[in-house]
């Protein structure tokens, strides 16, 4: 299974990995607390990383033994789907930890591109999900990732992450988001 599959077994790796930084750096426009300072503001976001850090680990280890157990390539593109399927509420359960908080002023137009990036990954791993049963190789799984918008969603979700890190570097401000560079998958 690891010679044909390899790749896709990185591409489960990578998911996941980005699915832990697409959380933290999920917020909500005009959220309902008052505004932080920015600060308290990356304080919090650092707080529910970790948080969600805790859930994708679980979530990675159980995709990673499946996968490395599928003896078919169907099969393998199965864990896959199973993947994306439980990413998405896992994701939008997250997600709500960001609605309340309030961006200062500082990373208002950041935030608020991140929300907007995050709403697309969201839809396009939707779209992943619905198209995954037509899916017989792993080329198909790359056509679908691209044909989907996810490859698109991703790349500006990681730029997103990325505006937002550098307003945290710019302030001094202690942080690591970990995001992505904004490698296709």
């Amino acid at each position: 299974m690891k010679s044909r599959l390899s790749p896709l077994a990185l591409i489960v790796a990578l998911l996941l990995a980005f699915g832990v930084i697409a959380v933290a750096c999920d917020g909500s426009s005009g959220g309902g607390g008052e505004p932080l300072t920015l600060d308290e503001y990356f304080e919090q976001m650092e707080a529910i990383i970790a948080s969600a850090d805790e859930t994708f680990a679980q979530i990675e280890t159980e995709s990673e033994q499946k996968f490395e157990e599928a003896q078919s390539e169907e099969e393998a593109l199965g864990v896959l789907g199973d993947f994306f399927t439980a990413l998405v509420p896992v994701l939008e359960e997250f997600s709500s930890d960001f609605r309340d908080l309030g961006p200062p002023a500082e990373v208002e137009d950041a935030h608020n591109e991140m929300l907007e990036a995050f709403d697309d990954f969201l839809t396009s791993a939707a779209s992943v999900i619905d198209g995954i049963e037509g899916v017989e190789s792993e080329s198909d799984f790359d056509d679908l990732l691209e044909e989907s918008g996810f490859n698109a969603a991703q790349a500006r979700l990681d730029a997103a992450c990325l505006a937002l890190q550098d307003i945290a570097d710019e302030n001094s401000i202690d942080v690591d988001l970990d995001c992505e560079d904004g490698e296709e998958l």
